[in-house]
Protein backbone atom coordinates (compact mmCIF):
# COMPACT_ATOMS: atom_id res chain seq x y z
CA UNK A 1 0.00 0.00 0.00
CA UNK A 2 1.13 3.51 -0.62
CA UNK A 3 1.21 6.60 1.53
CA UNK A 4 -2.13 8.44 1.66
CA UNK A 5 -1.62 11.74 -0.14
CA UNK A 6 -3.43 13.73 2.55
CA UNK A 7 -1.45 12.32 5.47
CA UNK A 8 -0.19 15.38 7.29
CA UNK A 9 -0.03 14.33 10.95
CA UNK A 10 1.90 11.86 13.06
CA UNK A 11 0.10 8.62 13.87
CA UNK A 12 0.66 7.20 17.35
CA UNK A 13 0.33 3.48 17.99
CA UNK A 14 -0.78 2.74 21.55
CA UNK A 15 -1.61 -0.46 23.41
CA UNK A 16 -0.43 -3.00 25.90
CA UNK A 17 3.24 -3.94 26.26
CA UNK A 18 3.91 -6.84 23.91
CA UNK A 19 1.06 -6.14 21.47
CA UNK A 20 3.57 -5.35 18.73
CA UNK A 21 3.46 -1.57 18.48
CA UNK A 22 7.12 -1.27 17.46
CA UNK A 23 7.18 -4.37 15.26
CA UNK A 24 3.95 -3.57 13.44
CA UNK A 25 4.77 0.14 13.38
CA UNK A 26 7.99 -0.53 11.47
CA UNK A 27 6.13 -2.70 8.96
CA UNK A 28 3.35 -0.14 8.49
CA UNK A 29 5.83 2.73 8.11
CA UNK A 30 7.81 0.77 5.53
CA UNK A 31 4.67 -0.16 3.57
CA UNK A 32 3.54 3.47 3.57
CA UNK A 33 7.01 4.95 2.91
CA UNK A 34 6.84 6.94 6.14
CA UNK A 35 9.43 7.48 8.87
CA UNK A 36 9.08 5.32 11.96
CA UNK A 37 9.86 6.53 15.49
CA UNK A 38 9.99 4.33 18.57
CA UNK A 39 9.45 6.63 21.56
CA UNK A 40 11.17 4.15 23.89
CA UNK A 41 14.33 4.41 21.77
CA UNK A 42 14.06 8.20 21.88
CA UNK A 43 13.70 8.08 25.67
CA UNK A 44 16.79 5.90 26.03
CA UNK A 45 18.74 8.37 23.86
CA UNK A 46 17.45 11.29 25.94
CA UNK A 47 18.28 9.53 29.23
CA UNK A 48 21.53 7.98 27.97
CA UNK A 49 20.36 4.84 29.77
CA UNK A 50 18.04 1.88 29.27
CA UNK A 51 14.48 2.33 30.46
CA UNK A 52 14.78 -0.64 32.81
CA UNK A 53 17.97 0.70 34.40
CA UNK A 54 16.52 4.20 34.63
CA UNK A 55 13.42 2.95 36.44
CA UNK A 56 15.57 0.89 38.80
CA UNK A 57 17.74 3.86 39.74
CA UNK A 58 15.40 6.87 39.49
CA UNK A 59 11.95 5.35 39.97
CA UNK A 60 8.84 5.07 37.87
CA UNK A 61 7.53 8.61 38.39
CA UNK A 62 10.77 10.18 37.17
CA UNK A 63 10.60 7.87 34.16
CA UNK A 64 7.01 8.93 33.40
CA UNK A 65 8.10 12.58 33.46
CA UNK A 66 11.03 11.77 31.15
CA UNK A 67 8.60 9.93 28.87
CA UNK A 68 6.26 12.95 28.69
CA UNK A 69 9.18 15.28 27.95
CA UNK A 70 10.51 12.95 25.23
CA UNK A 71 7.06 12.73 23.64
CA UNK A 72 6.81 16.50 23.46
CA UNK A 73 10.35 16.83 22.06
CA UNK A 74 9.60 14.65 19.02
CA UNK A 75 9.94 16.32 15.63
CA UNK A 76 6.35 16.30 14.40
CA UNK A 77 6.92 18.42 11.29
CA UNK A 78 6.55 15.41 8.97
CA UNK A 79 3.93 12.69 9.03
CA UNK A 80 5.30 9.57 10.69
CA UNK A 81 4.33 6.38 12.51
CA UNK A 82 5.24 6.60 16.21
CA UNK A 83 5.05 3.74 18.69
CA UNK A 84 4.84 4.65 22.36
CA UNK A 85 5.28 2.57 25.49
CA UNK A 86 2.23 0.85 26.89
CA UNK A 87 1.85 3.25 29.81
CA UNK A 88 2.62 6.45 27.91
CA UNK A 89 -1.01 7.31 27.01
CA UNK A 90 -2.07 6.87 30.64
CA UNK A 91 0.09 9.53 32.29
CA UNK A 92 0.77 13.30 32.18
CA UNK A 93 -2.04 14.01 29.70
CA UNK A 94 -0.01 12.24 27.00
CA UNK A 95 -2.95 10.78 25.07
CA UNK A 96 -4.66 14.17 24.90
CA UNK A 97 -1.40 15.59 23.57
CA UNK A 98 -1.12 12.82 20.96
CA UNK A 99 -4.70 13.43 19.84
CA UNK A 100 -4.05 17.18 19.67
CA UNK A 101 -0.94 16.96 17.47
CA UNK A 102 -1.87 13.83 15.52
CA UNK A 103 -4.04 10.75 15.59
CA UNK A 104 -3.87 7.72 17.88
CA UNK A 105 -4.59 4.11 17.04
CA UNK A 106 -5.15 1.58 19.81
CA UNK A 107 -3.81 -1.87 18.96
CA UNK A 108 -6.28 -4.04 20.85
CA UNK A 109 -5.29 -7.59 21.69
CA UNK A 110 -7.47 -9.84 23.84
CA UNK A 111 -5.84 -10.37 27.22
CA UNK A 112 -5.79 -14.16 26.77
CA UNK A 113 -3.89 -13.77 23.49
CA UNK A 114 -1.45 -11.39 25.15
CA UNK A 115 -0.85 -13.84 28.00
CA UNK A 116 -0.23 -16.62 25.47
CA UNK A 117 2.22 -14.39 23.61
CA UNK A 118 4.14 -13.60 26.81
CA UNK A 119 4.33 -17.26 27.77
CA UNK A 120 5.43 -18.39 24.30
CA UNK A 121 8.07 -15.69 23.89
CA UNK A 122 8.98 -15.31 27.57
CA UNK A 123 8.69 -11.55 27.15
CA UNK A 124 9.99 -9.33 29.91
CA UNK A 125 9.05 -5.72 30.42
CA UNK A 126 10.63 -3.01 32.57
CA UNK A 127 7.68 -2.76 34.95
CA UNK A 128 6.95 -6.47 35.29
CA UNK A 129 7.86 -7.30 38.87
CA UNK A 130 5.28 -10.04 39.48
CA UNK A 131 4.25 -13.03 37.41
CA UNK A 132 3.13 -12.06 33.93
CA UNK A 133 -0.50 -13.15 34.39
CA UNK A 134 -1.05 -10.94 37.45
CA UNK A 135 0.85 -7.99 35.99
CA UNK A 136 -0.77 -8.09 32.55
CA UNK A 137 -4.30 -8.66 33.80
CA UNK A 138 -4.23 -5.81 36.31
CA UNK A 139 -2.40 -3.49 33.90
CA UNK A 140 -4.88 -4.26 31.12
CA UNK A 141 -7.84 -3.53 33.39
CA UNK A 142 -6.29 -0.23 34.48
CA UNK A 143 -5.22 1.01 31.06
CA UNK A 144 -8.20 -0.05 28.93
CA UNK A 145 -10.08 3.11 29.93
CA UNK A 146 -7.30 5.31 28.57
CA UNK A 147 -6.73 3.21 25.45
CA UNK A 148 -10.44 3.49 24.63
CA UNK A 149 -9.93 7.25 24.09
CA UNK A 150 -7.79 6.63 21.00
CA UNK A 151 -9.05 7.98 17.70
CA UNK A 152 -9.36 4.45 16.29
CA UNK A 153 -9.10 0.86 17.53
CA UNK A 154 -7.59 -1.98 15.51
CA UNK A 155 -8.07 -5.55 16.75
CA UNK A 156 -4.78 -7.45 16.71
CA UNK A 157 -4.57 -11.14 15.83
CA UNK A 158 -1.72 -13.56 15.21
CA UNK A 159 -1.78 -12.75 11.47
CA UNK A 160 0.92 -10.09 10.94
CA UNK A 161 -0.03 -9.32 7.34
CA UNK A 162 -3.68 -8.82 8.28
CA UNK A 163 -2.67 -6.64 11.24
CA UNK A 164 -0.57 -4.40 8.98
CA UNK A 165 -3.42 -4.12 6.44
CA UNK A 166 -5.90 -3.29 9.20
CA UNK A 167 -3.65 -0.58 10.65
CA UNK A 168 -3.13 0.96 7.21
CA UNK A 169 -6.89 0.91 6.62
CA UNK A 170 -7.40 2.65 9.99
CA UNK A 171 -4.82 5.28 9.05
CA UNK A 172 -6.59 5.92 5.75
CA UNK A 173 -9.95 6.22 7.49
CA UNK A 174 -8.50 8.76 9.92
CA UNK A 175 -6.76 10.83 7.26
CA UNK A 176 -9.43 11.15 4.56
Amino acid sequence: MSKPSSLSQPLFLIGMPGVGKSYLGRLVASAMSLPFVDLDEQIETYLKNTIQSHIATKGIEFFRISEAISLRKLDLTLPSIISVGGGCPCFHDNLNYMNLVGKSIYLDIPIDDLLTRYEAMQLERPLMTTDSTTYLTSTYQTRIVDYARANHTVPISSNTEQNVDNIISAIKSLCY
